[in-house]
């Protein structure tokens, strides 16, 4: 078959004696199906849609073949590429087998034999096909549609038996083979997508011309002239308004076309909190130092942008009267920033209560004219009282009551009551032995002694260290001559516990110093010592005077962090160099009896006791 013509390069066909695929590249056909040499087997073939075909070979090697394409320029003439960019026109003007076919823009094509026999082709159908092919005969068009029935379409009443004329359609090509002359092509892909499953894709109008444009998916644009549509006559009412969150205010008009107009000019914006007044030139303006509004917190800042009240007013104010609440014993109405449980407040009507911490010191009242301090707390007096007569009293006079106040008072009052006399006491302290002093109750009343009751108390100091049995001993003798004796330590058998240098209880630990030490030597916690890296693994351990270490046979506990598994051995630590001012701390890896100690940075820990 293939061999009986000569097409362009680039042309493929199918030769059905061989059903195999053949391209036609520099004057010789090439098949698609074998290679001559390694009889390779197609592993797949794949028209990309882009005017080339995908070939994959079992090795999963891909070619691109390109397509030839025949392109009708509705003028009588068509233009062949075969993809190499040397393109050819093909002018059938004068073709004697072809009429003429005409695309009448509504899917059919009307066709016009030599004879002048007119046949209309309608391919407004053609995207429901799955499939569609010329069958072997070359006369009946087959065609599987989306439900996979076979329909068939007889062409021969097209054939001009005169010129052996075929037609094929192949990717929405249809090609009429006139025999010896050059084959005429149309491309019918234009009529595709008759199925109406299109989107509305935009939709805009011209003001000016009142003009809608309506956008089709996969379509040409539809306009529609809304002019007739228009009310000129004026007599229209606002039907709505409304403010979108861009500030473009949409006003709706009876009968006509919406306006809008953007607001956002108007707009005056500034820091978050600020609170805006009108500056010197009638324009909004903020200070946002001395006038502040804390939205997370509801809080407003008068002198301060970080409020930390409903009202924070950072400076004097002045009021005319202040129309404050109750408040509390532990919330006074009146308080203080730093201590918000001080101030005042009222417990009840005609009362003010001063509180402290939260706790009610002082209460005045207001009741039938008479008012009334009381004291809770305890009054702690450092300058003087004064009685009725603004006198501040002399040293021994008390506070007594009279009929109009108080009075400063010593020995007889000046009431003739001798049941409410004032006492006198006389100091004696200096020459007497057990006597401190005389109280005599009245003028007329007898004195009476006043004697101390602690003739002496002593302690005997003496330290352990200078007498292992001391218990620094407390003698206490009464103003009888008789002694009481108390122990500070006991004299039991193992108490740690000594006498001290000022005779008081000592305890010394047996443990004198300890810590836990890093890998690097840095210690996280120690006690009386330093620590300090001498090299990997090894540590030197140095007593502070605190210790108390006065020699080299104290004893040493050491352990070691669990390593969990790393390097596959426990380490262990080990001490050497032990003076009384220290010693040194190894940590180290025996690779279990496997090789010599290796010495390693690990944390460790140390206690050092003695006794």
């Amino acid at each position: 078959q293939r061999t009986a013509i000569t097409p362009l390069n680039g042309a493929v066909v199918y030769d059905t004696d061989v059903e195999c695929l053949f391209q036609f590249n520099n004057n010789t056909w090439s098949s698609l199906c074998t290679n001559n040499n390694t009889q390779e087997t197609i592993t797949s073939l794949f028209d990309n849609g882009n005017g080339t075909i995908s070939y994959t070979d079992e090795n999963r090697r891909i070619t691109i073949i390109n397509k030839a394409s025949l392109i009708d320029n509705n003028d009588g003439t068509f233009t062949f590429s075969n993809g190499n960019g040397a393109d050819v026109t093909l002018d059938l003007s004068t073709t004697e087998t072809l009429t003429s076919i005409v695309n009448n823009n509504n899917g059919t094509f009307t066709y016009t034999d030599e004879n002048g026999g007119a046949t209309t082709i309608d391919v407004k159908n053609l995207e429901t096909l799955t499939s569609i092919a010329l069958n072997p005969n070359n006369i009946n068009l087959e065609y599987t549609d989306e439900n996979g029935n076979l329909n068939e379409v007889d062409l021969s009443s097209f054939l001009d038996n005169t010129d052996a004329q075929t037609i094929n359609l192949t990717d929405n090509i249809l090609t009429l083979a006139n025999g010896t002359e050059t084959d005429t092509t149309a491309d019918l892909s234009v009529f595709l997508d008759n199925t109406d499953e299109q989107n509305l894709t935009d939709a805009s109008i011209d003001p000016t011309t009142n003009i809608l444009t309506i956008a089709i998916e996969n379509g040409d644009p539809v306009t529609v002239d809304l002019s007739s549509f228009l009310d000129n006559t004026d007599e229209q009412d606002l039907t709505a308004a409304t403010l979108d969150a861009s500030n473009i205010l949409t006003i709706e008009i009876e009968n006509g076309q919406s306006v809008t107009v953007d607001l956002s000019p108007l707009l005056h914006t500034g820091i978050e909190g600020s609170v805006f007044f009108a500056g010197a030139d009638g324009n909004p303006t903020e200070n946002n130092d001395r006038l502040f509004w804390d939205a997370t917190n509801n809080r407003l800042g008068i002198g301060t942008n970080v409020p930390s009240n409903t009202l924070h007013v950072a400076g004097r104010t002045r009021t005319e009267g202040v129309l404050n609440s109750d408040g509390t014993e532990t919330t006074p109405s009146y308080r203080f920033n730093g201590d918000p449980n001080t101030g005042l407040y009222t417990p009840a009507a005609d009362e003010i209560g001063f509180t402290v911490g939260g706790i009610q010191a002082l209460r005045i009242d207001e009741i039938g004219n008479n008012t009334t301090v009381t004291v809770n707390q305890t009054l702690d007096l450092d300058g003087q009282v004064l009685d009725e007569n603004d006198a501040p009293g002399t040293p021994g006079q008390v506070l007594t009551a009279t009929a109009t106040g108080t009075v400063w008072a010593s020995g007889n009052d000046a009431d003739a009551d001798a049941t409410n006399e004032l006492g006198v006491y006389t100091d004696l302290t200096t020459g007497n032995t057990n006597k401190i002093g005389e109280y005599q109750s009245s003028s007329t009343a007898t004195a009476v002694d006043v004697n101390e009751t602690l003739t002496s108390f002593t302690q005997d100091d003496t330290t352990t260290a200078t007498d292992p049995t001391a218990t620094g001993e407390i003698t206490y003798t009464d103003e009888a001559g008789t002694e009481f004796k108390a122990q500070t330590v006991s004299d039991d058998a193992n108490n740690q516990i000594q006498v001290g240098s000022n005779g008081g209880a000592f305890y010394m630990s047996p443990v004198r110093a300890m810590g836990k030490i890093n890998g690097n030597g840095t210690p996280a916690k120690i006690l009386n010592a330093t620590v300090s890296r001498l090299s990997i693994g090894r540590y030197q351990v140095t007593f502070t005077a605190d210790a108390g270490i006065t020699d080299a046979d104290y004893i040493i506990q050491l352990t070691v962090r669990d390593p969990q598994g790393a390097g596959n051995d426990n380490y262990d630590v080990s001490y050497s160099a032990q003076t009384a001012t220290g010693f040194i701390a190894e940590v180290g890896d025996n690779d279990n009896g496997g090789a010599d100690r290796a010495n390693r940075d690990f944390e460790f820990m140390f206690t050092v006791l003695t006794f």
